[in-house]
C-alpha cells in the first residue's frame, strides 16, 4: 500500500477524487496533515516505521524554480536516509495544488461561469489559493471539489504533477521504482 501525505484536508479530498479511478491494484490512502511542517515528519516516520511506499504532496509555495529545485533535493535527501530502498516520491505542486484548475480552466468556469475571465486564469497560475477564495464568493473550495464530475476529472488529471503521482501510484511493481525522483 502506497500512503500519501497531504498538507490539508482539502488537498486530501482532491488528491482522493484525482485518484479514485485507479484500478483495483493500486493500494492507496491519503493522509493529511496539518501543514507542510507536520506533513513531512509524518511521511518520513511512516517511511521508517511501516516500510511502505510514500508520497509526500505538497505545495512549493514559490514559483523560483532554483528555490523549487532546492527544496526538491533537501526533500528526497530527508526521505532517503530512512528510506532502506523502499520507494518514496515527492511530489511539489507549483506553487500550490489548486494551480491544477488554472491550468484546466474550462473545469472552474463550468462552476464560475462569467467570473472565471483571462486575468484570473494567469493569476491564479501564480496565487491558486488566494485567486480561487476571491471567486468562489459563498461557495468553498470543499464543494468546488465536490461538485467536480467525472469529465472534470479527467481533464485535471491531465495536469503534469496530477500524472506523477498518479504514475507512482499506478506502478503495478512499486518496489522497481526508483528511490526517488530528482524531477521538479
Amino acid at each position: 500500500m502506497i500512503t500519501i501525505f497531504a498538507e490539508s484536508i482539502t488537498d486530501r479530498r482532491l488528491l482522493e477524487r484525482l485518484l479514485a479511478d485507479l484500478g483495483p491494484g493500486c493500494a492507496f490512502r491519503v493522509i493529511h496533515a496539518d501543514g507542510r511542517d507536520a506533513a513531512r515528519p509524518l511521511a518520513r516516520t511512516h517511511l521508517a516505521i511501516a516500510h511502505q511506499p510514500v508520497a509526500l504532496v505538497m505545495d512549493a509555495e514559490t514559483t523560483d524554480t532554483a528555490r523549487i529545485m532546492q527544496l526538491q533535493r533537501d526533500l528526497e535527501d530527508y526521505f532517503l536516509w530512512v528510506s532502506q530502498g523502499v520507494p518514496f516520491r515527492v511530489v511539489q505542486f507549483i506553487p500550490e495544488v489548486e494551480v491544477v484548475f488554472f491550468h484546466h480552466p474550462e473545469v472552474l468556469r463550468r462552476f464560475l461561469g462569467d467570473r472565471l475571465d483571462k486575468h484570473a486564469v494567469v493569476a491564479g497560475r501564480f496565487a491558486p489559493r488566494a485567486v480561487l477564495e476571491e471567486l468562489l464568493q459563498g461557495s468553498s473550495l470543499t464543494e468546488l471539489i465536490e461538485r467536480l464530475t467525472e469529465e472534470d476529472l479527467e481533464e485535471l488529471r491531465k495536469h503534469e504533477t496530477v500524472a506523477e503521482l498518479r504514475s507512482f501510484v499506478e506502478s503495478s511493481d512499486v518496489h522497481s521504482l526508483a528511490v526517488s525522483s530528482r524531477s521538479a
